[in-house]
């Protein structure tokens, strides 16, 4: 279950995640909410869903994923630039996203249904999800054959690079928590977390995988039904606007 320092490092940032979702909860519920209790967090979340991610990513790259370290640099090259160039990228973009957030956010979390943006916690799910296929395939799965490794290897710079223009971008994303947890869900929803969690204690590395970069895609499906509603309702508002020949 834990084949390297990264696949640890990335469990622990899983757990950083659950306990974003019930810090701020928790400090209402104890009524002790304050501003300067806000912006420690942003700093917390910087440090767990920005710098954490890059520096497990980084360490990979630099060959540190078996324990004890002192491996053979993964990358060099255009393949390392363009990884130092998607690390760079995204921890600015976290910065920026958490700063714009506090900035706009001024009716409180408990009130949002949607961010503006990718979240960074999101955004740090899917790379760190990245990370632990990685690993999975390279050290367990096929620890002989460097094909997927190598491919999934290449993609953290890019894909780190895309999640931090994605966290920087004005898609709607659903507040997951706010959403489907707060608020009373059918039973239906309850049959399908327990199936979904009874694939991640079968499958952790592929589901994860699946369930982060679903998240990630939804903000363009969920754009993508907003803006054909709109074009929908100005078509039918134009219809009707339209003046009607008695003759």
């Amino acid at each position: 279950f834990f084949p390297s320092y990264i696949v640890v490092g990335a469990y622990l940032i899983v757990g950083a995640m659950l306990f974003d979702a019930l810090d701020g909860r928790l400090a209402r519920l104890a009524r002790r909410t304050s501003e300067f209790g806000a912006q420690l967090d942003s700093v917390a979340d910087v440090v767990s869903f920005g710098a954490a991610p890059v520096l497990l990513f980084l360490t990979l790259a630099l060959g540190g994923a078996a324990p004890g370290g002192g491996g053979e640099p993964y990358v060099s090259g255009l393949e390392w630039n363009v990884a130092l160039l998607g690390a760079l990228v995204y921890v600015s973009c976290a910065a920026i996203r958490l700063a714009r957030y506090n900035a706009e956010n001024v009716k409180g979390e408990e009130a949002q249904q949607q961010f503006s943006g990718l979240p960074v916690p999101g955004a740090a799910a899917a790379l760190v999800a990245l990370l632990v296929l990685h690993q999975h395939v390279a050290l367990v799965l096929a620890p002989g054959d460097p094909h997927w490794e190598n491919l999934l290897r290449w993609a953290l710079g890019p894909t780190a690079l895309a999640l931090g223009l994605l966290m920087v971008s004005r898609l709607d994303y659903v507040h997951v928590f706010n959403v489907y947890v707060r608020r009373e869900q059918p039973l239906s929803h309850l049959v399908l977390l327990v199936l979904v969690l009874a694939l991640v204690w079968r499958w952790p590395q592929f589901v994860l995988a699946v369930a982060a970069f679903s998240y990630v895609v939804s903000g363009f499906v969920l754009n993508l039904r907003r803006q054909r509603g709109v074009r929908r309702a100005e078509t039918s508002d134009a219809a009707t606007r339209t003046p009607v020949d008695m003759n």
